[in-house]
């Protein structure tokens, strides 16, 4: 049989996982991956909602128009459970996410695609820019 190849970047991830989220069950681990799910999904939400208003947020300009008014919640379904996250909204109400759209609660199909980007190694950053 064959050795698996380990990726160095993926193998560093997780050990900044562990040592962050010290699983000491697979349950552990589900409700980790919850976390990372909905914090991945805020940090997307909010990139998108930058890229729309025009301004990264604690920086807003005189001539901005729109601004951010807080947050509403939202409960996600998803493979590994409810997963309820914040959502940004603006003043005037023109924001529409794409990678949640509004009124979507099932993200299973999007979940294995962000653990998997995670598992490669790439930023929450990074995975905003891709998807």
């Amino acid at each position: 049989m064959a050795k698996i190849k380990r990726n160095p970047k993926r193998r560093e991830a997780i050990q900044k996982f562990i040592e962050l989220y010290q699983p000491e069950s697979v349950e552990d681990i589900y409700e980790s991956l919850k976390d990372m799910l909905g914090e991945t999904t805020l940090q997307m939400l909010e990139t998108e909602l930058e890229s729309q208003i025009g301004y990264p947020k604690g920086d807003k300009p005189e001539a901005a128009l729109n601004s951010r008014n807080g947050y509403s919640t939202k409960v996600l379904k998803s493979k590994a459970g409810a997963v309820p996250i914040n959502v940004p909204r603006d003043r005037y109400g023109e924001f529409e996410p794409k990678v949640v759209k509004k009124y979507q609660t099932d993200i299973s199909h999007i979940e294995e695609q962000i653990i998997s980007m995670y598992g490669k190694g790439m930023t929450v950053r990074d995975i905003s820019k891709h998807v």
